[in-house]
């Protein structure tokens, strides 16, 4: 809001000169990052109804969120940085959206996934320089210096044991598959010219879940699956 013009209860607007340019200022509204989980009742709302927040979690007004993630039981995993941008603190909100952990972790983070791994809860954070396997607690666990432009886990082989599959950043053409140890299972070429994300799910078949990939090439998009 910009404030202008003359003061009432004044004669000129000469007189009001310092108190005006006091208000010729835009007015600055305060900010706080939250987190607001939502009921989903799986259906269309009916008219007149809106979906509604079961909690908010306030940040500091100085943090960027840098990842979030939804665990095995109901908690949130929320990944934020300060002032060091090397230095990401990972906290663990409860079923209420109260703090029940936090660790400090390093990394240039811009994504985060949670899931199975190995048949082992892993946390897999990409960031501008490779990705990184991280156990619950934070400890590290394996590194791979390909960074993914879109990761997913999932049971490619049905044996309830996840794996990881992702897509290189940078223009590259190709799918990864990871095994728990961080070992390459797979790697395949599509005719395009980037892989733009992946995905996958299990549709009711006995060999595992099936991966897509959205690709463009030469303006057009495509998915493999």
């Amino acid at each position: 809001a910009v404030f202008a013009g003359a003061v009432p209860g004044t004669e000129a607007l000469s007189s009001a000169e310092p108190l005006a340019k006091a208000l010729i200022r835009p007015l600055r509204l305060a900010f706080h990052p939250s987190f607001e989980l939502f009921q989903d009742t799986g259906k269309p709302w009916p008219g007149g109804k809106t979906l509604g927040a079961l909690w908010v979690h306030e940040l500091d007004h100085m943090v960027s969120v840098t990842g979030l993630a939804a665990e095995p039981g109901g908690t949130v995993l929320v990944a934020g940085k300060g002032a060091d941008s090397y230095r990401h603190t990972l906290r663990r909100l409860d079923l209420a959206g109260v703090p029940a952990s936090s660790i400090t972790v390093s990394g240039y983070f811009e994504s985060l996934l949670t899931g199975d791994l190995g048949g082992k809860p892993a946390l897999v954070a990409q960031d501008m320089y490779h990705i990184q396997v991280l156990a619950p607690s934070g400890a590290p666990r394996w590194k791979d210096t390909r960074q993914m432009e879109s990761a997913v886990l999932c049971d490619l082989d049905g044996d309830r044991k996840g794996e990881l599959v992702g897509a290189p950043a940078r223009y590259k053409n190709e799918v990864l598959a990871f095994a728990g140890d961080g070992r390459t299972l797979w790697t395949v070429s599509l005719p395009a010219d980037q892989v733009l994300g992946v995905t996958a799910a299990d549709l009711g078949g006995a060999d595992g879940a099936r991966v897509a990939a959205f690709t463009a090439r030469r303006g057009r998009a495509t998915v493999h699956i």
